[in-house]
């Protein structure tokens, strides 16, 4: 009796073990396809992600272009081509919207998607993106309209973010809501920390089975819906809750949706997102001088002038070709495939500034702008860096690199334009400012309008000037191997910060010497010419008359 209890528990127990074993089995495979689920939809993200990157140039050879012709004045003497451009740029801000709509959701999946909290007036807000609104809504013939009893509410969140979650929603109301129908945006407050803005249209609703699944990603409706990346409203979500808020759906009577989002007033994430974001910062200086200088095409009128130089570093031969078009007859311009061919140009003829992809074979542009700020022969030259990857990391990334610019494809080439001729000036005036302090107690690390590399280079200068201007056989050569450059880079580097050869920079600094001298110990001024390495009073007097306009004598009675 004992033994058959005893192979029957053993049974069991042995019948356990295999439901047990047969149930880590099935574990195992579920985490298995889990894992491959995961990755398959990695796989689509990074594949998606990278065709992307790949659209914004030849986006920018359709944006550009188009923008150029609708702002000539011409164009408004054909209005049915300005119809049709204005419909092209349409559908490729359209297309660019959907483009920066799957890096957000990239960076977000990756968990890479940061706040920039603001405090704006939420009337304002809405107000401004319901009118851009209603020339749609004009063309369906829809009833259009916009309610918020509070005009003075203040919010802290995030503008570009809650920006798009608005335009997704609206977007959709507008889709899916026939002619002649319905759509209400409301906004009215919870409380005092939290508001509710709530869009509603006379569209087919959504299924109360679906309603649960419309915000997770690439789902798409089947029925009534038209097909699209499936992403929107997941990724509309997905800001709303980092602005720890809701995002909901239910049905509008008697026909439609209502899609409500409420936000929490963020007042606790401004003391740590209280900043511009980065492209603010770098276009911010250029942005308002846009207006005034692109009103003209010349941009550098004087023609007794030779052109600044520019050097195009890009391995797309049509968005190479296009920039050629777009900037030529401003700039002497040579071209290079990538950044390896860019630093053998640079080898022979330096540049007033080089404009560069990111992206290319053999060497890219960060790695290309590196290699130019940390030579001292190269260091000097501004660096505009043309992107299709959109991140702010990217954009610190090449900014940390020592990049003067970083400027996204597709760009306004009016922008591009005034961007380069602002670079080129401040690089004009920083040499104005260095050719100003000649002879004086210059020192170059607390000017932090310059690169480290250049600084030090100055002080160098200086700092062998000061020690070796009163041997009258001091040379260029002598010059030269003190600083460590070849004569000919030492030439460049020189008429590239100061304008000055090196010959003409000793002279200058000797005659400024010269005049300190003169004005502080109003002494002998033969010996005060072989003090600052004159070996003849007469040549010392001459050069002295050229460089200030007045003699030695009449600088001591002064």
């Amino acid at each position: 009796m004992i033994r058959r209890r005893n192979a029957e528990l053993d049974h069991k127990n042995k019948a356990i073990e295999n439901q047990k074993e047969q149930l880590q089995n099935q574990n195992h495979q579920i985490r298995e396809m889990n894992k491959e689920v995961q990755r398959a939809t990695q796989a689509k993200l990074s594949f998606f992600t990278n065709i992307s990157h790949e659209f914004r140039t030849p986006l920018t050879l359709i944006q550009a272009p188009v923008n150029e012709v609708l702002s000539s004045q011409d164009i408004e003497k054909i209005p049915s081509v300005k119809n049709n451009l204005l419909l092209v740029r349409q559908n490729s801000d359209r297309l660019l919207r959907l483009i920066n709509q799957l890096m957000d959701f990239r960076k977000m999946d990756a968990g890479k998607l940061k706040l920039n909290i603001s405090k704006v007036n939420l009337h304002q807000l809405i107000e401004e993106i319901y009118n851009a609104f209603i020339p749609l809504a004009r063309q369906k013939n829809i009833d259009f309209s916009f309610d918020c009893p509070s005009t003075n509410r203040i919010i802290h969140l995030d503008v570009d973010k809650i920006d798009k979650v608005l335009f997704n929603i609206l977007s959709n109301a507008f889709k899916f809501t026939p002619q002649n129908g319905r759509i209400r945006i409301n906004v009215s407050p919870v409380d005092d920390t939290k508001i509710k803005i709530a869009v509603a249209d006379s569209g087919p609703g959504v299924p109360h089975k679906k309603k649960d699944k419309i915000f997770k990603p690439f789902y798409q409706q089947d029925e009534h819906r038209s097909a699209g990346t499936g992403i929107g409203l997941s990724l509309s979500k997905g800001f709303i809750d980092l602005h720890k808020g809701e995002i909901l759906v239910a049905d509008n009577t008697p026909t439609g949706s209502i899609f409500t989002v409420i936000l929490p007033d963020n007042k606790d994430l401004q003391a740590t997102n209280n900043l511009k974001t980065a492209p603010d910062i770098f276009a911010q200086p250029v942005i308002d001088e846009v207006k005034k200088d692109t009103n003209s095409d010349d941009f550098f009128t004087d023609t007794s002038q030779p052109k600044p130089s520019l050097l195009i570093v890009e391995d797309d031969e049509q968005l190479k070709s296009y920039l050629l078009q777009l900037l030529s007859s401003d700039y002497s311009i040579e071209t290079a495939s990538n950044g390896k061919a860019a630093l053998s140009l640079l080898e022979k003829n330096q540049a007033d500034l080089v404009l560069t992809d990111l992206m290319m074979p053999e060497m890219d542009g960060t790695e290309l702008t590196g290699h130019l700020k940390n030579n001292i022969e190269t260091s000097h030259i501004p660096v505009v860096m043309l992107t299709a990857k959109a991140g702010m990391e990217q954009k610190t990334e090449g900014i940390e690199t020592g990049a003067d610019a970083y400027i996204e494809k597709p760009f306004d080439p009016k922008y591009l334009k005034v961007r380069i001729k602002k670079l080129i000036e401040l690089h004009k005036t920083l040499r104005s400012h260095y050719q100003q302090n000649i002879g004086n107690f210059y020192s170059p690390e607390t000017d932090h309008n310059i690169p480290s590399i250049d600084q030090k280079f100055l002080s160098k200068l200086h700092s062998t000037l000061e020690e070796w201007h009163t041997d009258p056989d001091f040379s260029v050569e002598k010059m030269s191997e003190i600083v460590g450059l070849s004569r000919i880079h030492l030439y460049r580097k020189m008429k590239a910060l100061t304008n000055y050869t090196p010959s003409e920079y000793i002279n200058k600094f000797r005659l400024h010497k010269g005049m300190q001298k003169l004005r502080n110990e109003k002494g002998n001024i033969s010996g005060i010419a072989l003090d600052v390495g004159f070996t003849s009073p007469a040549y010392f007097t001459k050069k002295f008359r050229e460089e200030f306009g007045k003699t030695p004598s009449e600088a001591i009675e002064e």
